[in-house]
């Protein structure tokens, strides 16, 4: 396969370089707020960070969902709710990777790129088990998008910690629905 760019890519990519530093940096920012706001919120958490990384890209912000601190609500009603509140989010991967079907359907062949980095077997991933990662992608994760964390702003971290509560507090009204 031919995995380069094409220069058109390649020219509207080199184009926007020069804007990276501020956005990263705004979104390094905005992301350790909320990071600190969902820290104080139940029911919701932050992802553990890396003391080694100094500098959080949060192209997409990840944050962790129990659906038990919300009266059993799911985290696919909660996304829908938290959408009906204005927050732009989803719920991210449908499956974890190794329930890909890049990973399950290869109709017999070699998984190309994946096959054999460190063995001569072909490794069998549909017998292989992750449930801590079949969990989060199933229940727990919620993301936001790099718009959000670029355009919301502390207000809109703020505006989003709100609509969390209110959810919380509507949750068998939503259950009911």
């Amino acid at each position: 396969p031919n995995y380069r760019l094409s220069e058109i890519l390649a020219a509207l990519l080199n184009s926007q370089l020069p804007r990276l530093e501020e956005q990263t940096q705004k979104r390094f920012e905005h992301g350790r707020y909320l990071d600190g706001l969902l820290a104080e919120t139940e029911g919701v958490g932050h992802l553990r960070n890396d003391p080694r990384i100094t500098r959080n890209s949060y192209h997409i912000f990840i944050f962790k969902y129990s659906e038990d601190a919300f009266e059993g609500l799911s985290r696919d009603l909660f996304v829908k709710a938290l959408s009906a509140e204005g927050i732009p989010t989803s719920k991210g991967y449908p499956r974890a990777c190794h329930q890909h079907p890049l990973f399950q359907e290869t109709g017999g062949h070699s998984v190309f790129p994946y096959n054999r980095p460190l063995t001569d077997r072909q490794p069998d991933y549909s017998s292989t088990l992750c449930p801590n990662a079949e969990n989060l992608c199933q229940n727990e994760t919620v993301w936001f998008p790099t718009n959000f964390m670029l355009d919301a702003g502390p207000e809109g971290m703020d505006q989003t910690i709100d609509a969390i509560e209110k959810i919380r507090m509507k949750a068998k009204e939503l259950l009911k629905a």
